[in-house]
């Protein structure tokens, strides 16, 4: 534990039971060319040893012993698992620092001075900056994990032991001695302050923003918090001395340590009851869970205990802990995502048509191409995104491809959609003619509308030939309206013969072709 002898010596005590974090690895940025931790491996700080220990929880086995700052008592992953921050709080008198750990070779590769008694940090989902909670200083140092120094100090907080961002990036959530402040990023201000009625030792936002999960270790309850309007919604009873959470990568269900309990309570999200308590070893302070969601491990004071979440039952014990206080986990390995169909398989260059596109590792999609133009498009989930097809150049396939932070699909025949021209017609205009007396050749002034079916709208910019049997009378290109003008001669034995003349448009890239036919002669 953490203790100071000086200032507010009562709430020191159980500082590092309220420094835990959560495991935060669950995205991967794109461009990442770290040699990142090894998907599921375990970062556990000893905060007795001044130390962190790698496990494989495959064999749990600790792989190396990585000595950091003193009393290191909170951890986060980077999105991409090449970086782990540890805050180390250091004895409660002197200011407390961030160790920043290279995952590829198990290294400390900076130590970045914050605060005093740094209990507590997490990682902007962007991976530009970190966040740490100073206890001592009533403040938050951010930290650029760029040049790893501090580019700005928070202050006006109360005794802050935890702090996480909304999936965004754009909100930071910071649990104090009696309330949660809300922090705009892009201003490192506090916007809002949510009472809660306790001391918050951790905080964990559900994936879809909407609900902040804040334990209150003096209170043994779990606040729900509406994100939207800054106001507490539930409150759920959980064991003694609660101290951490995490929740699973859905956001059905929160793991929440409790550290006098020996406990972790299980809480399902959609009815915010505890379904489960599931026994661990003592003095559980911090909880992350697997990027598969299929298990949940828990910092305890010389042990992690392995909890299936499908059964909310303890399947193993991994030993050789001092005093772990927090726990984090690498991040899955990132699969670029595989579309697999499209249906409908095509539509008009117009563009405008839905379209349903089916396939595997779509969470996250950054964007989505028919062809090289951009679509709007929705995820619907880790299968199905829907797309409003993008207007065309021209007539043709194209590969419909999605990009998520692990790269873009490849190209098939699976993803191909196929653009096909608009419908057009054309409608010939009233004849008028020009006959001079003593020639045989008429003067025609010929006219016709040219629109685009698919749309409804006129066609401008095309050619129009016009003919009398297969004689070119002229040509001419369609206005704004879609009208096309023009007079040319035509033999006036050539008109009595041919009694029509025919308006004609050979088609575009977009533009499918169309005719008309309108008459030289009317009989009365």
């Amino acid at each position: 534990m953490v203790r100071h002898a000086n200032r507010r010596p009562r709430r020191w005590v159980a500082l590092g039971l309220g420094a835990a974090v959560v495991a935060t690895g669950l995205s991967v940025l794109a461009g990442s060319t770290a040699q990142a931790a090894t998907p599921g491996t375990l970062y556990v700080a000893n905060q007795r040893a001044n130390t962190v220990s790698v496990v494989n929880p495959a064999t749990g086995t600790t792989t190396k012993t990585i000595p950091v700052g003193s009393q290191p008592s909170g951890e986060a992953i980077s999105p991409d698992g090449a970086r782990v921050y540890v805050a180390n709080s250091g004895n409660g008198i002197s200011n407390g620092t961030v160790s920043v750990i290279d995952t590829s070779t198990d290294t400390v590769t900076a130590t970045v001075g914050v605060g005093l008694n740094s209990g507590a940090l997490a990682i902007n989902p962007d991976g530009q900056s970190v966040y740490v909670a100073n206890a001592g200083s009533d403040s938050v140092s951010v930290i650029s994990t760029a040049t790893n120094s501090v580019t700005a100090t928070i202050p006006g907080l109360d005794f802050p032991l935890s702090v996480t961002f909304n999936a965004a990036g754009t909100v930071a959530y910071v649990g104090n001695q009696s309330a949660v402040k809300v922090i705009d990023t892009s201003t490192n201000t506090v916007t809002a302050t949510v009472g809660v009625g306790g001391n918050v030792s951790a905080v964990a936002v559900n994936p879809a923003g909407t609900r902040l999960y804040a334990v209150i270790r003096d209170g043994n309850t779990v606040v729900v918090i509406n994100t939207a309007t800054a106001t507490v919604s539930a409150t759920i009873p959980v064991g003694t001395f609660p101290t951490g959470i995490a929740l699973t990568p859905s956001g059905a269900a929160a793991y929440v340590t409790n550290s006098r309990d020996n406990s972790v309570s299980v809480i399902d999200t959609a009815t915010n009851t505890v379904t489960a308590t599931v026994p661990v070893d003592t003095r559980p302070s911090a909880v992350a869970v697997s990027p598969d969601g299929g298990t949940a491990y828990t910092a305890n004071r010389n042990s992690v205990s392995v909890i299936d979440t499908a059964t909310n039952t303890v399947t193993g014990t991994i030993s050789g802990f001092l005093t772990g206080d927090a726990i984090v986990i690498g991040p899955a390995t990132a699969v670029a995502p595989e579309v697999t169909g499209v249906i409908p398989s095509g539509g008009p260059v117009a563009g405008g048509t839905t379209v349903a596109i089916t396939g595997t590792g779509l969470t996250g999609a950054t964007t989505v191409h028919f062809g090289g133009t951009a679509a709007a498009f929705t995820v619907n989930s880790d299968t199905s995104i829907t797309a409003t097809a993008p207007a065309a150049t021209a007539a043709g396939p194209v590969d419909v491809t999605v990009t998520t932070p692990a790269g873009t699909s490849t190209t098939g025949p699976a993803d191909r959609y196929t653009y096909t021209a608009d419908t057009t017609s054309l409608t010939a205009g009233p004849i008028l003619f020009t006959v001079v007396p003593g020639h045989l050749v008429l003067t025609l002034n010929l006219s016709a509308t040219l629109t685009d079916t698919t749309t409804g709208r006129p066609a401008p910019g095309q050619t129009i030939t016009f003919t009398v049997g297969s004689t070119t009378v002229c040509t001419a290109i369609t206005d704004a309206s879609g009208v096309a003008t023009c007079q040319g001669p035509c033999p006036v034995l050539l008109a009595l013969l041919t009694g029509h003349y025919t308006a004609t448009f050979a088609g575009s890239a977009t533009l499918a072709p169309a005719s008309a036919r309108g008459s030289l002669i009317q009989l009365h």
